[in-house]
Protein backbone atom coordinates (compact mmCIF):
# COMPACT_ATOMS: atom_id res chain seq x y z
CA UNK A 1 0.00 0.00 0.00
CA UNK A 2 1.07 3.52 -0.70
CA UNK A 3 1.74 5.87 2.19
CA UNK A 4 -1.18 6.39 4.57
CA UNK A 5 -2.44 9.91 5.21
CA UNK A 6 -0.39 11.90 7.67
CA UNK A 7 -1.32 11.44 11.30
CA UNK A 8 -2.28 15.13 11.54
CA UNK A 9 -4.65 14.97 8.53
CA UNK A 10 -6.24 11.73 9.70
CA UNK A 11 -6.71 12.89 13.30
CA UNK A 12 -8.14 16.26 12.24
CA UNK A 13 -10.68 14.79 9.83
CA UNK A 14 -11.70 12.17 12.39
CA UNK A 15 -11.98 14.74 15.23
CA UNK A 16 -14.12 17.07 13.13
CA UNK A 17 -16.28 14.10 12.07
CA UNK A 18 -15.69 14.88 8.41
CA UNK A 19 -14.42 11.35 7.74
CA UNK A 20 -14.51 8.04 9.53
CA UNK A 21 -11.85 5.33 9.65
CA UNK A 22 -14.05 3.47 7.16
CA UNK A 23 -13.87 6.41 4.73
CA UNK A 24 -10.07 6.24 4.81
CA UNK A 25 -10.13 2.48 4.16
CA UNK A 26 -12.57 2.93 1.27
CA UNK A 27 -10.39 5.65 -0.26
CA UNK A 28 -7.28 3.45 -0.53
CA UNK A 29 -8.22 2.25 -4.01
CA UNK A 30 -8.78 5.79 -5.23
CA UNK A 31 -5.46 6.85 -3.72
CA UNK A 32 -3.65 4.03 -5.55
CA UNK A 33 -5.28 5.03 -8.82
CA UNK A 34 -4.52 8.74 -8.35
CA UNK A 35 -0.93 8.28 -7.15
CA UNK A 36 0.05 5.49 -9.56
CA UNK A 37 3.81 5.22 -9.12
CA UNK A 38 4.21 8.40 -7.04
CA UNK A 39 4.15 8.62 -3.24
CA UNK A 40 0.66 9.16 -1.83
CA UNK A 41 1.12 12.52 -0.15
CA UNK A 42 -1.73 14.13 1.78
CA UNK A 43 -2.75 16.02 -1.40
CA UNK A 44 -3.57 12.69 -3.05
CA UNK A 45 -5.59 11.59 -0.02
CA UNK A 46 -7.44 14.91 -0.05
CA UNK A 47 -8.27 14.50 -3.76
CA UNK A 48 -9.50 10.95 -3.12
CA UNK A 49 -11.72 12.14 -0.26
CA UNK A 50 -13.17 14.87 -2.49
CA UNK A 51 -13.96 12.25 -5.14
CA UNK A 52 -15.61 10.14 -2.44
CA UNK A 53 -17.64 13.24 -1.44
CA UNK A 54 -16.34 13.19 2.12
CA UNK A 55 -14.63 16.58 1.64
CA UNK A 56 -15.97 19.52 -0.34
CA UNK A 57 -13.72 21.15 -2.95
CA UNK A 58 -13.62 24.25 -0.72
CA UNK A 59 -12.45 22.20 2.27
CA UNK A 60 -9.79 20.61 0.07
CA UNK A 61 -8.48 24.04 -0.96
CA UNK A 62 -8.31 25.08 2.70
CA UNK A 63 -6.45 21.89 3.67
CA UNK A 64 -4.00 22.26 0.79
CA UNK A 65 -3.24 25.91 1.53
CA UNK A 66 -2.79 25.94 5.28
CA UNK A 67 -3.43 24.38 8.65
CA UNK A 68 -6.51 22.20 9.08
CA UNK A 69 -7.76 24.46 11.88
CA UNK A 70 -8.94 26.84 9.14
CA UNK A 71 -11.79 24.39 8.46
CA UNK A 72 -13.55 25.66 11.61
CA UNK A 73 -14.66 29.04 12.81
CA UNK A 74 -16.18 28.98 16.27
CA UNK A 75 -18.71 26.16 16.51
CA UNK A 76 -18.97 25.73 12.72
CA UNK A 77 -17.26 23.52 10.17
CA UNK A 78 -16.91 25.37 6.87
CA UNK A 79 -18.31 23.66 3.76
CA UNK A 80 -18.15 26.39 1.10
CA UNK A 81 -17.64 30.11 0.60
CA UNK A 82 -20.92 31.84 -0.31
CA UNK A 83 -19.83 35.46 -0.49
CA UNK A 84 -17.47 38.12 0.70
CA UNK A 85 -17.91 41.79 1.48
CA UNK A 86 -15.65 44.56 2.70
CA UNK A 87 -16.04 43.61 6.39
CA UNK A 88 -17.79 40.24 6.23
CA UNK A 89 -17.57 36.75 4.81
CA UNK A 90 -20.46 34.32 4.43
CA UNK A 91 -20.05 30.54 4.45
CA UNK A 92 -22.14 27.47 3.99
CA UNK A 93 -21.33 25.51 7.13
CA UNK A 94 -22.57 23.02 9.66
CA UNK A 95 -22.29 23.19 13.39
CA UNK A 96 -19.76 20.58 14.51
CA UNK A 97 -22.20 18.91 16.91
CA UNK A 98 -25.08 18.83 14.39
CA UNK A 99 -25.64 17.41 10.94
CA UNK A 100 -27.84 20.07 9.31
CA UNK A 101 -26.31 22.85 7.28
CA UNK A 102 -26.39 26.50 8.29
CA UNK A 103 -25.17 29.85 7.00
CA UNK A 104 -22.34 31.45 8.94
CA UNK A 105 -21.68 35.17 8.54
CA UNK A 106 -18.39 36.38 9.99
CA UNK A 107 -18.28 40.14 10.62
CA UNK A 108 -15.06 42.01 11.33
CA UNK A 109 -16.17 44.95 13.44
CA UNK A 110 -14.25 47.76 15.05
CA UNK A 111 -13.66 46.92 18.73
CA UNK A 112 -15.60 49.97 19.92
CA UNK A 113 -18.83 48.86 18.22
CA UNK A 114 -18.64 45.07 18.50
CA UNK A 115 -20.44 44.83 21.88
CA UNK A 116 -23.33 47.02 20.70
CA UNK A 117 -23.68 45.07 17.44
CA UNK A 118 -23.57 41.73 19.28
CA UNK A 119 -26.34 42.92 21.64
CA UNK A 120 -28.45 44.13 18.71
CA UNK A 121 -28.05 40.88 16.74
CA UNK A 122 -28.77 38.79 19.87
CA UNK A 123 -31.95 40.80 20.50
CA UNK A 124 -32.96 40.40 16.84
CA UNK A 125 -32.39 36.62 17.06
CA UNK A 126 -34.63 36.42 20.12
CA UNK A 127 -37.34 38.54 18.52
CA UNK A 128 -37.28 36.45 15.34
CA UNK A 129 -37.25 33.07 17.10
CA UNK A 130 -41.07 32.83 16.87
CA UNK A 131 -41.27 34.44 13.40
CA UNK A 132 -41.71 32.25 10.35
CA UNK A 133 -42.08 33.39 6.77
CA UNK A 134 -40.84 31.65 3.60
CA UNK A 135 -39.19 34.84 2.29
CA UNK A 136 -37.34 35.83 5.47
CA UNK A 137 -34.43 34.07 7.15
CA UNK A 138 -33.15 35.72 10.30
CA UNK A 139 -30.22 34.97 12.58
CA UNK A 140 -30.67 32.06 15.00
CA UNK A 141 -27.51 32.50 17.05
CA UNK A 142 -24.83 35.14 17.40
CA UNK A 143 -21.61 35.12 19.36
CA UNK A 144 -18.26 36.83 19.56
CA UNK A 145 -15.28 34.67 18.62
CA UNK A 146 -11.70 35.83 18.25
CA UNK A 147 -12.63 39.49 17.94
CA UNK A 148 -15.21 38.77 15.22
CA UNK A 149 -18.98 38.54 15.34
CA UNK A 150 -20.38 35.19 14.17
CA UNK A 151 -24.02 35.08 13.07
CA UNK A 152 -25.55 31.67 12.38
CA UNK A 153 -28.74 31.40 10.33
CA UNK A 154 -30.87 28.64 8.89
CA UNK A 155 -29.77 27.38 5.47
CA UNK A 156 -32.38 27.32 2.72
CA UNK A 157 -31.25 24.89 0.01
CA UNK A 158 -31.50 25.79 -3.64
CA UNK A 159 -29.94 28.16 -6.13
CA UNK A 160 -29.72 31.83 -5.23
CA UNK A 161 -31.05 34.55 -7.48
CA UNK A 162 -27.60 35.44 -8.88
CA UNK A 163 -27.07 31.83 -9.93
CA UNK A 164 -30.47 31.72 -11.62
CA UNK A 165 -29.65 34.88 -13.55
CA UNK A 166 -26.40 33.37 -14.79
CA UNK A 167 -28.16 30.14 -15.81
CA UNK A 168 -31.30 31.61 -17.37
CA UNK A 169 -30.43 35.15 -18.30
CA UNK A 170 -32.95 37.91 -17.87
CA UNK A 171 -36.30 37.00 -16.33
CA UNK A 172 -39.63 37.97 -17.84
CA UNK A 173 -41.39 40.89 -16.16
CA UNK A 174 -44.01 38.61 -14.57
CA UNK A 175 -41.32 36.54 -12.81
CA UNK A 176 -39.55 39.68 -11.53
CA UNK A 177 -42.86 41.04 -10.21
CA UNK A 178 -43.58 37.75 -8.40
CA UNK A 179 -40.11 37.71 -6.79
CA UNK A 180 -40.59 41.35 -5.70
CA UNK A 181 -44.08 40.58 -4.37
CA UNK A 182 -42.75 37.72 -2.23
CA UNK A 183 -39.91 39.86 -0.87
CA UNK A 184 -42.24 42.77 -0.07
CA UNK A 185 -44.70 40.39 1.60
CA UNK A 186 -41.90 39.02 3.82
CA UNK A 187 -40.62 42.49 4.70
CA UNK A 188 -44.13 43.76 5.48
CA UNK A 189 -44.77 40.78 7.78
CA UNK A 190 -41.41 41.38 9.45
CA UNK A 191 -42.14 45.09 9.99
CA UNK A 192 -45.59 44.29 11.39
CA UNK A 193 -43.92 42.20 14.10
Amino acid sequence: MKEPPSKQLRETLLRLKICSARDFRRSKRRVRRLARDLPAFDFVWIDALVQARRLTPYQARLLESGPAERLCIGPCLLLDLLGRGERSTTYLARQIDRSERCVLKVLDLPAESSDAVLRAVTELSQRLSEFSHPSVVGPQTSLEHGGRLLVISRYVPGPHLGELLVRRGRFPAGAVLEIARQLIDGLAELEAR
